[in-house]
């Protein structure tokens, strides 16, 4: 099992590479690979071979989950990510192939965490307080994860603070250890109401994931108001310097 994640979150590699990392202490490390190799043969074409390299073409959850973060699916990845990176291998390994194992479990989890975390603010953004502090724990707790930086820890504290949610009590204790302040935060943002402008605002709000728009236009002619009024629709409005370095 450990082998087939490997490739199929990794690519092709060498059997040398295979060998050396999965067995590096057996007599003929070779000799294991091409055992093993042959136990998964039953896939057929999901895992393809060659004289000097070994390929997996099968998808697994932890492929779906990063396809639908690259493409700004927050909600399809997180019903796709649900339990810890491969919790179950409990086999000795080495040193460079345990690390591999952690870290892409941590680096799974801070991902899973950081969807749930952009799920949580666009939620509250809409004024669905019960949705976003929902969302909030579970990426307090997403499985997997490291504890939470400081800048997690607030990002989660404006969406809890004020309250008397379960949540709360343990972001207090947490940054307590860490030394970091929790101011209170914002209230949600209150809706721009805008005189016209239905089309600029259409536009904008079938912006997907990755794609740019442009608002341009002379001076005091609303731009700002515009961009404002987007946080009624799940955007966050970021405030940046007129000059450079953006």
């Amino acid at each position: 099992l450990l082998l087939l994640a490997y490739l199929a979150l990794e690519g092709s590699q060498s059997h040398r590479r295979l060998a050396d990392l999965f067995w590096p202490d057996a007599a003929n490390p070779m000799n294991s690979l091409a055992q093993n190799l042959i136990r998964l043969r039953p896939l057929g074409d999901a895992v393809q071979e060659t004289d000097q390299r070994v390929e997996a073409r099968i998808s697994c959850d932890a492929l779906e989950f990063k396809a639908h973060l690259r493409a700004g699916r927050w909600t399809e990845a997180t019903q796709v990510m649900n339990g810890v990176f491969l919790d179950t291998i409990r086999s000795r390994l080495s040193t460079d192939l345990e690390e591999w194992l952690l870290d892409t479990r941590e680096t799974l989890g801070e991902e899973v965490r950081a969807a749930h975390l952009a799920l949580a603010e666009h939620a509250f953004s809409r004024g669905h307080i019960t949705e976003a502090r929902h969302q909030a724990e579970r990426a307090y707790g997403a499985p997997g994860a490291p504890p939470c930086p400081p800048g997690d820890l607030t990002r989660l504290w404006a969406l809890v603070a004020g309250s008397d949610h379960p949540l709360a009590l343990s972001l207090r204790r947490d940054a307590n250890e860490l030394q970091l302040p929790l101011a209170p935060p914002a209230p949600p943002p209150s809706a721009v109401h805008l005189i016209g402008r239905v089309d600029e605002v259409r536009a904008l709000t079938a912006l997907t994931a990755s794609q740019i728009g442009w608002v341009s236009g002379p001076a005091n002619i609303g731009k700002t108001a515009l961009l404002r009024s987007l946080s009624g629709h799940g955007w966050r409005y970021l405030p940046a310097l007129g000059s450079l370095p953006l």
